[in-house]
């Protein structure tokens, strides 16, 4: 392309794919120009600054100067390729134009619009305004292949200010490529000069418009370019209503196109400019235009040379038998998710996925962008096999059965006690999420805001749990989320159903392209879905054996207490309403658990774990008892509950704690919604409507000595071996030995209550107890219960 430098508008956008012809139906709201003078009937804005585009009203205006400018909305005109949409590129069409201008319909399937492009629907349409004129009056003689500059390439050439040369791939968040950020004052300043002035320095003029100096620009045939609070547009006209106070008209206030008058005093006006009238236009790329596909690969020969600088004319750079669509389309979607692209051999972990700050992990060293791009690698992971060897049926994916082409040969991560990943619920069956059930990726419901005095519910989208299910049969729904049920992303080896006003943002297939895999009500709020490939799963989750509980049963009466600690397991566990239930720290073990409703169960502190095994049913209806110094995160950092056996685990009270459960079936609520907070593994996971699950994982440590260094503002914990001690009782005092210089004693009574706290000094530590009964003297996860009689 032969971008001037002396010419006044040149601006480009990267698209979807590369398309034959542009779109016919892309109409701009028009209207008559009216002579200086005329009195008109017009929409009028009246409360602008307060109500926004809420309350228009028509009104008989005096027309003092109009330009009648053309009022485009944001569209997408070409087919060049979006690269920030990852995985909802396919949903959201990341290879579409926009079938309508003004956008009053959005994209064809009722999609949002591409917003956050005002600055370019503002210079796009003051280039088609002098385009038109030009065209009408012949003032330029365009050449017989002239194509008017697209919308899309507007965008490119202003946040790349003209150069392309900014990294492809970069965090959702921004990126220079996309189709949906605006630029600041420093790009849109720079593609003011490249477009419309070729003397100006600085075109950017703050704060100082004022209607003499509008009239005066008009006239001079300038419409003017104006930035308000988060968006920018054009002023085309001044009028005046029957009070002769003035009036503006502004092209296209919303990126929808829409038009129409406002008074000039309800304009916060932060910058504005008016440009000399060019004279000529630049158009769309001649040499490597935006609607042809030279070598028919899926990529615009626009794409090619200035974005991806892929060969035009070859349909896999690289020659590994993978277009250069397929490969860039492949990495598109792997931005955003738990499959990624940096590996570190030494400790066979994955790195998040951000190619914008890519680097070496072995010598710290920042990879190039040819480094990390597969369609310019023909071998990306370095591995012994091209790419195209190891995607053996040539569709991107990372199929069962194959070898991942963008990362060595891991280990996958196996998983012992914990949920994986940033899962909230991980099932190797099925997952059913009830009607209204709301699952989060928080430990409390996101709040609302207030916006322009109206109260509006900000909690849907993005804020929703994670899912997985491996559960791969086509005979039933792998993850189910019924009427209303939110979630956030799921993860799915099988098929997945979205209910009447259910949420899930993405959905992540690790299976082949399989029709019927999405079932999705019209309602159901979801931006899309990918297939992976079966490969491409992470994570081995471990099964464990079922142990021996011994032959002691325990029945726990209203009003008793009973304490269990690694040293007293249970075969029965059976606890009835106003009976307590006290778990020590370390490993416990018990066959069935039965606690009623309105028995309770205490934690013993909250500075050490709790693992509760269990290989018989569980159902609990107990309420944990929550001491008023703890937080959420300190209950369910504690707790966890690992079922051995194939039992079904049910919960029907108010949660706190992990459950591990990859035989069984979780089920949380049983005959009414709870809330529950942490994470839940399970054969099945069954959530029960009018339920809440809210995300807080597992975080204390079995056990663990604190050690407080001069140099560190916060403490440190180090791991220690457990010291085997000794405790003796004579009358009510109590004698504790062998425990190392250091380590803590803790010493309770049958109710949990903490009698004595004590730090080691290597010798024998004397405790006077207060009364008769049952204690136990604690020194990291061991135990020695005594009794003063």
């Amino acid at each position: 392309m032969n971008i001037q430098r002396n010419v006044v508008f040149a601006l480009t956008l990267v698209g979807l794919w590369c398309a034959e012809s542009f779109a016919a139906s892309i109409i701009p709201h028009t209207r008559t120009k009216a002579k200086p003078g005329t009195s008109v009937n017009y929409v009028v804005y009246e409360n602008y600054r307060t109500a926004g585009l809420s309350q228009p009203v028509t009104k008989k205006l005096k027309v003092l100067y109009d330009l009648a400018a053309p009022s485009y909305g944001a569209i997408k005109d070409t087919k060049m390729t979006v690269t920030t949409w990852g995985p909802a590129s396919d949903a959201l069409g990341y290879t579409e134009m926009t079938t309508e201008g003004h956008m009053y319909n959005g994209w064809s399937d009722n999609r949002e619009p591409l917003m956050y492009r005002c600055w370019a629907v503002a210079a796009y349409n003051l280039y088609h305004y002098f385009y038109n004129k030009y065209k009408a009056e012949k003032t330029i003689t365009f050449p017989s292949n002239f194509k008017p500059m697209t919308q899309d390439e507007m965008v490119f050439w202003g946040q790349n200010s003209g150069l392309g040369n900014s990294s492809i791939y970069t965090h959702p968040g921004y990126d220079a490529f996309q189709l949906l950020q605006g630029g600041d004052d420093a790009d849109r300043e720079a593609v003011f000069r490249k477009m419309f002035n070729r003397y100006a320095q600085s075109v950017y003029r703050p704060n100082v418009l004022d209607i003499a100096s509008i009239l005066s620009d008009l006239k001079k045939d300038k419409p003017v370019y104006i930035s308000v609070p988060q968006h920018a547009m054009l002023i085309d006209a001044v009028a005046e209503d029957s009070e002769k106070r003035k009036l503006v008209h502004c092209v296209n206030f919303d990126n929808h196109g829409t038009e129409g008058y406002v008074y000039f005093d309800q304009l916060d006006i932060e910058g504005w400019v008016a440009y000399e009238k060019p004279s000529e236009l630049i158009g769309s790329d001649t040499e490597f235009p935006v609607d042809k596909d030279s070598d028919n690969d899926g990529l615009c020969d626009f794409d090619e040379k200035y974005r991806f600088k892929t060969n035009p004319n070859g349909a896999s750079t690289d020659r590994d038998a993978l277009s250069d669509s397929l490969e860039i389309h492949a990495k598109i979607i792997r931005l955003q998710i738990d499959i990624n692209y940096l590996y570190d051999p030494n400790t066979k972990a994955i790195e998040f996925l951000n190619l914008s700050s890519a680097y070496d992990k072995k010598s710290g060293r920042a990879l190039e962008i040819e480094e990390i791009l597969p369609e310019k690698k023909s071998n990306t992971d370095g591995d012994s096999y091209s790419d195209g060897y190891e995607d053996k049926n040539r569709n991107g994916l990372w199929d069962e059965g194959e070898t991942d082409p963008y990362l060595p040969d891991i280990d996958k991560v196996t998983v012992s006690d914990n949920v994986p990943g940033s899962y909230t619920i991980y099932s190797l069956g099925l997952v059913e999420l009830g009607k209204n059930v709301e699952c989060w990726n928080s430990d409390s419901r996101p709040t609302y805001i207030s916006y322009k005095n109206e109260r509006r519910d900000y909690r849907p989208r993005y804020n929703g749990c994670r899912i997985a299910s491996e559960y791969k049969g086509n005979d039933t729904y792998a993850v189910d989320l019924r009427e209303n049920a939110h979630a956030g992303f799921i993860d799915s080896k099988g098929k997945v159903r979205l209910g009447d006003g259910s949420v899930a943002p993405f959905v992540y297939f690790y299976r082949a392209d399989e029709e019927g895999s999405m079932t999705r009500s019209n309602s159901a709020i979801g931006y899309g879905h990918v297939f992976l490939g079966g490969g491409a799963w992470q994570y081995v989750v471990t099964k464990h054996a079922v142990y021996d509980t011994g032959t002691r049963d325990a029945y726990v009466y209203s009003g008793e207490t009973l304490t269990i600690t690694p040293s007293t397991p249970i075969r029965s566990l059976i606890v009835e309403s106003g009976g307590t239930l006290v778990l020590g720290n370390g490993d416990l073990y018990v066959g069935t658990i039965t606690l009623m409703a309105g028995s309770k169960v205490k934690l013993l502190d909250n500075t050490h774990r709790t693992n509760l095994h269990t290989c018989g049913v569980v159902n609990w209806k107990a309420a944990f008892v929550k001491p008023s110094d703890a937080d959420v995160g300190d209950m369910t950092g504690q707790f966890a509950l690992i079922q051995h056996a194939t039992y079904n685990v049910n919960i029907d009270n108010k949660w706190y704690g992990s459950i591990y459960a990859p035989k069984s079936t979780i089920r949380l609520g049983t005959t009414k919604g709870i809330s529950a907070y942490g994470r839940f593994l399970g054969g099945k996971v069954s959530v029960r409507e009018q339920s809440v699950v809210y995300y807080s994982p597992l975080k204390r440590p079995a056990y663990a000595k604190m050690i407080a260094e001069s140099d560190v503002a916060e403490p440190k914990a180090q791991f220690l071996e457990e010291p085997n001690f000794s405790a003796e009782v004579s009358g009510n005092m109590l004698t504790v030995g062998n425990i190392p210089n250091g380590h803590a004693v803790r010493v309770v009574d049958a109710q949990g209550k903490v009698i004595s706290k004590m730090v080691s000094n290597g010798r024998e530590l004397n405790i006077m107890l207060p009364t008769t009964g049952l204690y136990i003297v604690y020194s990291g996860s061991r135990y020695r219960m005594l009794t003063v009689k």
